[in-house]
């Protein structure tokens, strides 16, 4: 089997991995922390999802297995989508805290007078003081301020997020 798993490229892992029939693990699967943490670190260092010939192939072959009937897409019942989407409307975390969202990072607005106001994000900017979030995007984007609203300049920084 070893001897396979080698030809095959398959790497072996030293901790024994093994659990009794039906047993199950302290953090949800069926394998120990310490094998858990040593592949967590094995995919941190060398992910194939980052080959795109990988990619490409697992996209191919998901393809295949839809349209030979193998995997069938998950419907959700009316039940299922309404309980989401209550889920989501009352504990929500991009609306909840859209500082700690993949997009948003914050800002500071020096004015014309050389005064400075520090936002948590740009949207913050365009609610609070009536700017058209598109006015604000295309100023970050060409690093450019705006004589109609006496912004001088904005500079976007990176994200600390706390949540």
């Amino acid at each position: 089997m070893k001897a396979l798993s080698d030809a095959l490229g398959i790497k072996h892992y030293e901790t024994d991995y093994s659990v009794e029939l039906g047993e199950k693990l302290p953090m949800g699967g069926y394998i120990s922390e310490d094998v858990y943490r040593e592949r967590s670190e094995a995919m941190t260092k060398s992910n194939p999802m980052h080959d795109p010939k990988i990619v490409e192939k697992m996209k191919q072959t998901k393809k295949e297995k839809f349209a030979s009937g193998e995997l069938i897409p998950r419907k959700l019942s009316e039940d299922e989508k309404q309980m989401h989407s209550e889920r989501m409307k009352k504990n929500n975390p991009t609306k909840n805290n859209p500082a700690c969202t993949n997009t948003a990072k914050p800002v500071d607005v020096i004015y014309e007078d050389g005064t400075v106001e520090s936002y948590a994000y740009a949207k913050e900017l365009s609610v609070k003081k009536g700017i058209p979030y598109p006015t604000i995007k295309w100023m970050l984007r060409h690093n450019k301020g705006s004589k109609t609203h006496n912004i001088k300049h904005i500079i976007q920084k990176e994200k600390i997020c706390q949540g």
